[in-house]
């Protein structure tokens, strides 16, 4: 090192300078104030010269309202995975996450900044102090770069997300049993009970003072599903199902009451390959006896067959 006093060269262990006698606390209180002044000056630079002051506040508008966007915008990339990482974890805290942040944020920046800037001088000491300052102005400063990453990363990920539900929604709606589908492989023959009028193409009603009941039928896929079992149990586990045989054709049976038991309907579900039959019958009084036997009647005549007529 020099002697700020001569400028003589002298060695780093020495108490005084053997030329002049001046005391090497000297020298090293002189260097430590030029390497702060100097690590400031790079701090303000790495910062932004007009923008350096506003750190000295205790709360961050901007991060309160942007939260990880600004830590991106400050090149704070780690505290942004760690912002996440608290947010993943203790997700009650995603909801005061933004507020903490706001408090927080300028010291942590300035101790960042702080970091990089020492690692900048220490490891540029044969440069000037204007090449210093250069650097720290290239290596701060701020990223629009991260921002937009971020935000086309985001909304790519809820444009998935969009996707993944309209799919699951399209799904939903080709295996429900309410959801009619066009395939001609398989038909339900049925006859229609004297009596009862149709309301659409596949509803049939009949009623008058003294009687009330409905028919609904309609034809689903069936999916994924691979056999009949996987299909009954997994959409009807709660049911207490039946199965019958009926004009050779295998259906599954189970009844819903409503209304204190008045009313009641009986559930016929047939599986033939990949097609799903269900109907619905509907009393509207338990005790209807002419509701009952036009039911008996009806449920009777089902049958399933394919093109050729023959059973499926």
């Amino acid at each position: 090192m020099r002697c700020i006093n001569c400028n003589s060269e002298i060695e780093d262990s020495a108490n005084f300078c053997r030329y002049c006698g001046t005391k090497v606390t000297s020298i090293s209180n002189d260097k430590e104030i030029k390497d702060n002044s100097l690590e400031e000056r790079c701090m303000k630079a790495y910062v932004g010269e007009n923008k350096y002051d506003k750190f000295s506040g205790s709360f961050n508008v901007f991060a309160f309202f942007l939260g990880p966007i600004y830590l991106l915008y400050r090149k704070m990339y780690l505290y942004t995975f760690l912002y996440f990482v608290i947010i993943c974890v203790v997700s009650v805290l995603g909801i005061f996450a933004n507020l903490i942040l706001a408090f927080v944020v300028n010291s942590l920046y300035l101790s960042k900044v702080k970091t990089d800037v020492r690692n900048i001088i220490s490891t540029n000491k044969g440069k000037s102090d204007d090449e210093i300052i250069d650097i720290c102005i290239k290596k701060g400063g701020t990223s629009f770069i991260a921002v937009i990453i971020y935000l086309a990363v985001s909304f790519a990920v809820i444009a998935l997300i969009g996707w993944g539900i309209y799919e699951l929604y399209k799904y939903d709606q080709r295996d429900s049993l309410e959801n009619n589908y066009n395939n001609e492989d398989n038909e339900l023959k049925y006859d229609v009970p004297s009596g009862f009028n149709k309301t659409s193409e596949n509803s049939y009603i009949s009623f008058n003072d003294n009687h009330r009941c409905y028919i609904y039928i309609s034809k689903s896929y069936k999916g994924t599903y691979q056999s009949e079992s996987e299909y009954i149990e997994s959409r009807y586990y709660n049911k207490e199902m039946e199965k019958k045989t009926i004009n050779g054709n295998t259906w599954y049976f189970y009844i819903d009451s409503y209304n204190l038991a008045e009313d009641k309907v009986s559930n016929f579900i047939n599986i033939s390959g990949n097609d799903i039959f269900m109907v619905k019958y509907h009393i509207y009084k338990d005790d209807d006896k002419y509701c009952s036997n036009s039911l008996d009647e009806f449920s009777s005549s089902l049958k399933v067959v394919d093109k050729s007529g023959a059973l499926a």
